[in-house]
């Protein structure tokens, strides 16, 4: 019977490991840890700081407008989570940080044993979203993922949040259509106006169901594709759904492969 190597692992912040340098101990005795998924808490060499599309500084509010995610209205799809942005370095990374203390916390887990992951931020605050398309959006990540792979000694990379807003957020749904969107789209065989235009569509019919019409369809006991004809959405709207998960492949792809190419022992994964 073949043997299964159970992943135990827990989340932990930088802090909680050097605070209470006993709990992973008593984890990995008792319950059989092995695995500690650690925020990145460091500090990011001028090097890399030098590919952030904010500049070395902090962008002003119409500066972060040209680097987030576009409504097809042509407005960003959330300001309201500017400050946010602003106390980052580049997209997904803090602006504070101590590398000093994170390397101890990463040497005090791996004297225990353990094997440790980092996980860092990517492209989604919550409802704001840093375009997946700009070509020095994805440069910089990708710069950020190999320094993460090379300098710490890691076992793997836990990308968080390398998606589009969460589907409770509606406007999420609907970008991004800037011009570096345009250009991806183009590349990998989409028409965005096409794919526009039924999103106009779709828009104005979802505007005018009203609750008797949304439940006599929900009440057909019909799929998925039904229920798109059902509502009269056009076939640009799949489109669209292929085309932003595309996008998703298509730079996590590349970040995976960036990491292999430098550290091919590290293992490289996402968690949404």
């Amino acid at each position: 019977m073949a043997t299964i190597d159970w992943l135990t692992g827990i989340y932990l912040t930088t802090n909680q490991v050097l605070k209470y340098p006993d709990y992973v101990e008593r984890l990995r005795d008792e319950i059989g840890l092995n695995t500690v998924v650690m925020d990145f808490s460091g500090e990011l060499p001028k090097a890399v700081l030098a590919k952030s599309p904010y500049g070395d500084r902090v962008p002003t509010e119409g500066e972060l407008g040209e680097l987030v995610l576009r409504h097809f209205d042509g407005r960003p799809v959330d300001p309201r989570e500017y400050d946010r942005a602003q106390a980052l370095c580049g997209p997904g990374v803090s602006a504070t940080g101590d590398d000093e203390v994170f390397r101890q916390a990463v040497g005090q887990l791996k004297d225990a044993g353990l094997k440790v992951w980092t996980h860092g931020g990517g492209w989604t605050i919550r409802r704001l979203m840093f375009c997946p398309s700009r070509v020095d959006v994805r440069e910089w990540m990708e710069a950020v993922c190999v320094h993460w792979a090379t300098q710490y000694g890691l076992d793997a990379l836990d990308i968080t949040h390398f998606r589009y807003p969460m589907g409770s957020f509606p406007l999420g749904l609907f970008g991004c259509t800037c011009s570096s969107c345009r250009a991806s789209a183009g590349e990998m065989g989409y028409d965005m106006d096409a794919m526009v235009a039924d999103l106009r569509s779709a828009r104005k019919g979802l505007q005018n169901l009203d609750g008797t019409r949304l439940s006599e369809v929900m009440e057909l006991g019909i799929d998925f594709f039904d229920v798109i004809h059902a509502l009269g959405l056009r076939s640009g709207i799949l489109d669209w759904v292929r085309f932003r998960c595309d996008l998703v492949v298509r730079n996590l792809s590349r970040f995976k492969a960036a990491v292999h190419k430098a550290a091919p022992a590290t293992a490289f994964g996402t968690d949404t």
